[in-house]
This record gives structure tokens, sequence and C-alpha cells, in this order.
């Protein structure tokens, strides 16, 4: 019975933003972390037993190390003090999003609801701003967040900021809605590691619009569908900000501020409403564009 009681229905959204309190470099608050520490060893026990009857293990060889470890970091005794307490949170968050990612790519388990549909509001004034974004489920051979490549940010990218990046990565992302996924896991990762002091939920925000925005208008039918791909970065410079920059393959944007300021589409305008500082501008070589996020560290009034 006690394990029927555990057993909560499945809901990506609340596991990954769980997820994200857990890696947060912010920690919970100390009344907080056993309850979520609770929540997160029933994610790792639901995430078992779906790769075990999906029979994961044999279709990927990542699936035994993944389950093992999602066994060993649950069953391990909780600690008695706040600080250990919290490192026991972030062992098992990775676990819940390794194991997670892998499930999802082997379509093991869906990914979050609130990436299927578009449920924006119809018109910038007078409407809260609601956390979803377009997914296109797809099949394709694409390799999820846990296996994606952090490269170094060229130099250049961060000059139009005016100030020098501290520290950055970067990532390909399919140039159809496959992106809207992979770049919504792999940038709550890298906040984590970036140490940003802002609100992790609103940097999502921000990217899933700016690469959807990409996906929908930045890639020319004129394009292989082979070289039909974004590129997204994310950096902190020395002020604490945090710069995201996803390039596109198509170096026009025709009334880009009327697009901001929530006159033409909703897309940027909603970045901009999360306190975003938004630009464009051309790379230094190859093609296409750069549209660009900044967000300040700390909350940001809505």
């Amino acid at each position: 019975m006690a394990a029927l009681r555990a057993w909560n229905p499945y809901d990506g959204d609340t596991w990954l933003d769980d997820v994200a309190d857990a890696l947060d470099s912010v920690p919970p608050a100390e009344d907080l972390v056993d309850e979520l520490a609770q929540r997160l060893r029933g994610y790792l026990m639901q995430l078992v037993g779906y790769a075990v009857n999906s029979e994961a293990e044999l279709r990927d060889e990542r699936a035994t190390r993944l389950i093992v470890r999602a066994r060993e970091v649950r069953e391990e005794e909780p600690p008695g003090d706040y600080p250990r307490s919290v490192g026991h949170l972030r062992r098992m968050g990775w676990a819940v999003n390794e194991l997670h990612d892998l499930l999802v790519e082997l379509h093991a388990v869906k990914g979050p609801d609130s990436l299927k549909e578009d449920r924006w509001p119809h018109s910038p004034a007078g409407h809260a701003m609601t956390r979803t974004a377009h997914r296109h489920s797809s099949r394709g051979e694409i390799p999820m967040t846990a296996e994606t490549p952090l490269l170094a940010l060229p130099l250049h990218a961060a000059a139009p900021t005016g100030v020098p990046a501290a520290r950055s990565f970067t990532t390909q992302l399919p140039g159809d809605p496959r992106a809207l996924y992979l770049s919504r896991v792999w940038v709550r990762r890298i906040v984590t590691v970036l140490c940003w002091r802002g609100d992790v939920l609103r940097a999502v925000e921000a990217v899933t619009r700016l690469v959807d925005n990409g996906v929908r208008h930045g890639i020319p039918s004129s394009v292989p569908p082979p070289e039909q791909q974004l590129t997204l970065s994310i950096a902190t410079d020395e002020t604490g900000s945090l710069i995201i920059d996803v390039a596109d393959l198509n170096p026009a944007f025709p009334d880009f501020e009327a697009a901001v300021s929530g006159e033409k589409g909703r897309g940027l305008w909603l970045v901009a409403s999360l306190g975003a500082t938004v630009t464009r501008f051309l790379p230094h070589e190859g093609r296409g564009k750069t549209v660009r996020a900044v967000l300040a560290p700390g909350p940001v009034g809505m």
C-alpha cells in the first residue's frame, strides 16, 4: 500500500520543476528539503519501473548504469544536516533528470505535457504569461541532452552586450520542433552549472520562445534538411546577467522592433515581458543572424 501511495500520476512538467529546484544554485529552504526529497524518491521509483517495463536495458546500453544509479541514490540514508541534505537532493535530481531524458528518448515515457501545444494569450495586453511551448513528437535519431557536447562560445559572440562573457556553453539543435524539448532540458542544466543567480524558470521560458522563433522563422526552405539547425548559446557576463543567443540560418528579420513590442506576433514580446533585453545581430562569419535575450540576475516583476 505504501508503494501505491507513493506512485503518483506522471507529470513531466512537475518533475522537471522539482529537478530544477534540486539542482538550482540557490538551494531550497531547509523546511522544504524533506518534502522535495520524498518526491524525488518517488520519481526515481517510477522511472525505474518504467525502464524495467519497457525493457530499456535491452534497447540502450546506458539504461543499466542509470537504473543502478537511480536505485543507489534512492536507497541512500537521508543525511541528518542541511548541507548534506542539499547534496543528497542534487544527486537525486541528476539521477531523475538523466534517466528521464533517456526514457523520453526511447519513447518509454512522454515529454512534458506543456510542450505539446501553443496556448499563448491572444494579445499582449492584460494577459499573464503561460508557461507552455509547442512540441512535435518525432522519432528521429538525435542525441539527447545527457550526451550533448558542451563547446566554448566564440569570443566575438559576446561583443554586442559590451561586457565580456565570463563563462559560456553552446549546443546544436535540430531546425524543427524537437529543438523545443531539447533546449528546455539543456538550459536547466547549464543555468545550474553557470550558478546564475536568477529565476531558472524564466530562463527556460525565454530560451523556449527564442528557439521556437528560430524554428518557425529562421530556417529558409532552400536550406537542405541535413543543414537545418540552430545554435543555442548560454553565457554569464561579469555583471551576473544571463546571455541567451539563438543563431539561425535566415539573416532577415522584418519588423523586429514591432515583434519585440508585441505589435507583430507574441514570441519575442513574451521574452521581453520576462524582463529580458532582446536584440539581434549578424554573425562575424557564416550566414544567418543571432537573436539575443539578456536577463539580469534576481527576480523580475511581471
